[in-house]
């Protein structure tokens, strides 16, 4: 598609690149090349553009025949635990970003702006807070209108209300649980050179939601929140969910019942609030506004005009994020919502838990009953993990990657949609051609 479609870049160069990465994997797995260049050789020979599109949705149908979870797990970990030296002007711009993105949103969706208070300052009032003061009708896209340190002496205060769910079960879409954290080693109950507890709670979503029909969902969200969270709680297990093109699979997370319903609640909530301020996101539009959507970005441009697609896959996004950048984007929802620590908590539950494998034919290594309280470190179990992890905090996540994106972008003084969701990022931008060229 790349080679056919390609407009201002090489395509023949563009496509050659791709077709290299492929063929470099297969030597990587010990083969010449003959699968990769097979298929580019099949895929050129289609004659529409329609049917090398049709093709492609046969990927999601393939999948590598075999998987190394250890090896997932060992990669998972490495990055997960990885000290990365971040800046902290960029992670205050980013949370600076954020409120900017969201104050925006909220002033076109309700002709308002969302309350703010804001902190007394030597010099006089910020440019932000003589905006705020005579109701400045509408934002700009950027920082044009006042410098973003602007932010620094300004808060939002309550103005939307912590939504805890009436009905559970429709937002609950797991099925799996940890064990908590002291039955751990249930799971090789006979691969053991000793006989582990019995656990007191099934691993099964809904079996564990029915024998608990006393769960008080507020108490558990408020308890996490004030970092009160118990010592039986502070696990994450880990296990492939799903097949791709290579030997290491994604390792997506589980965890006890409690910790799952209060990442499901803030999700539901910055889907439901956040959300609805921040146009820039997709994830939560309807097929049909989706389908409106890409009906009007695919609409003919004038002959002076071509548009361009840039499509970003964020390598490991997940493990990458850090709490210094996320949790200053969390810190801002608290405010949002008039909670403290609800959205903010993230990342230090995770470097607090023990992390690991959770495969029946994966016992970790050198378990025994004599250090089972205390499991030491291995390939497929670790601690201190400050990254995140793959099927959990996405909307939270994809608020930081938006923000990301916009810092790159408003200081070239581009007009451009984003269209995404979590690591996948499409940028949709018309480039003004002068010329034959």
């Amino acid at each position: 598609m790349i080679r056919r479609e390609e407009q201002l870049l090489d395509a023949e160069e563009q496509h050659r690149v791709m077709v290299e990465k492929y063929r470099e994997k297969e030597r990587k797995l010990g083969g010449r090349c003959a699968c990769v260049d097979r298929l580019d050789g099949y895929l050129r020979s289609f004659k529409k553009t329609a049917d090398v599109a049709e093709g492609f949705g046969f990927l999601k149908l393939w999948g590598h025949p075999y998987v190394d979870p250890v090896a997932g797990c060992e990669s998972a970990k490495k990055v997960g635990k990885t000290e990365l030296n971040l800046s902290l002007e960029n992670c205050k711009e980013l949370e600076h970003c954020f409120c900017h993105m969201y104050t925006r949103g909220y002033l076109q969706k309700r002709g308002r702006w969302p309350p703010l208070e804001f902190t007394p300052r030597i010099g006089g009032p910020t440019q932000l807070e003589l905006l705020y003061k005579r109701h400045q009708p509408s934002l700009a896209f950027g920082f044009t209108q006042y410098p973003s340190s602007d932010w620094n002496y300004a808060r939002f205060l309550p103005h939307v209300s912590f939504d805890y769910g009436e009905d559970i079960l429709r937002l609950v879409v797991d099925k799996s649980l940890s064990y908590e954290r002291q039955h751990f080693d249930h799971t090789w109950n006979t691969k053991l050179d000793y006989k582990p507890e019995r656990p007191n709670t099934s691993s099964r979503v809904m079996e564990e939601l029915i024998s608990r029909p006393d769960l008080d969902l507020a108490s558990i969200v408020e308890q996490v929140a004030k970092k009160d969270i118990p010592y039986k709680w502070r696990i994450v297990t880990v296990c492939p969910k799903e097949r791709e093109m290579k030997l290491q699979p994604r390792m997506f997370s589980m965890m006890t019942l409690e910790m799952r319903l209060f990442f499901v609640l803030t999700e539901h909530n910055i889907a439901e609030g956040i959300f609805k301020s921040l146009p820039e996101q997709t994830m939560t539009l309807s097929r049909t506004e989706l389908l409106n959507l890409f009906l009007k970005s695919t609409e003919k441009t004038g002959a002076s005009w071509v548009r361009a697609v840039l499509g970003i896959d964020f390598e490991r996004w997940n493990l990458y994020w850090r709490k210094e950048v996320v949790h200053r984007v969390g810190f801002r929802m608290d405010q949002i919502y008039g909670t403290a620590g609800v959205f903010s908590v993230v990342h230090d539950f995770f470097e607090s838990s023990l992390c690991m494998l959770r495969m029946p034919d994966y016992p970790p290594d050198n378990l025994n009953e004599m250090n089972r309280r205390d499991p030491p470190e291995g390939r497929t179990l670790w601690y201190n993990h400050k990254g995140g992890f793959e099927g959990i905090a996405q909307k939270l996540w994809t608020t930081c990657t938006i923000c990301l994106v916009h810092m790159a972008l408003w200081p070239m003084n581009l007009s451009y949609r984003i269209i995404g969701q979590g690591d996948n990022q499409h940028l949709l931008w018309s480039v003004w051609c002068n010329g034959p060229e």
